[in-house]
C-alpha cells in the first residue's frame, strides 16, 4: 500500500520523519475512536446511544474485528437498550445478521406497539 504513489502531503513543511501517510476512512471520527478503544488494552468505552452502537457495530463488521463484535453483541442486548428500544435493537441485529440478538430483541418487541415506533435503522 505504501509503495503506491502518495498524494502531496499537506505537511510538506514538516521533517520527513513526521510526515505520515494518511488513509482516508468513511467512518466518522467518533465511531473509529470508540472502535479503537475496544481494540486497545484500556477499559471498554460506555456506549449509551443505539445510533452510536449501530455505527460502531457496522465498522467492526466492516473491518472484521471479531473480538470487538463479540463485545458489542453483549452491549446491544443490554437491558437498557432492550427495554427502551427493542425494535431498534432488533433492526440493528437483523442488519448485521446477529441471529441470537435478533431473537432476544424480538421477544421484547411483543410488549411494544410497532406502529408507534419511529421508522429508522
Amino acid at each position: 500500500m505504501f509503495t503506491l504513489p502518495q498524494p502531496i502531503s499537506t505537511y510538506a513543511d514538516l521533517p520527513e520523519d513526521r510526515q505520515l501517510p494518511v488513509i482516508p476512512m468513511s467512518e466518522h471520527t467518533s465511531t473509529l475512536d470508540t472502535l479503537l478503544h475496544y481494540v486497545y488494552p484500556v477499559p471498554d468505552p460506555v456506549i449509551t446511544s443505539l445510533d452510536d452502537l449501530g455505527f460502531v457495530i457496522g465498522a467492526a463488521v466492516k473491518y472484521d474485528f471479531v473480538g470487538v463484535i463479540s463485545s458489542l453483541r453483549k452491549v446491544l442486548i443490554s437491558p437498557n437498550f432492550l427495554h427502551d428500544s427493542p425494535t431498534r435493537v432488533f433492526a440493528i441485529a437483523s442488519r448485521y445478521d446477529l441471529e441470537y440478538e435478533a431473537k432476544i430483541a424480538s421477544q421484547y418487541t411483543l410488549s411494544v406497539n410497532v406502529l408507534d415506533c419511529p421508522l429508522s435503522d
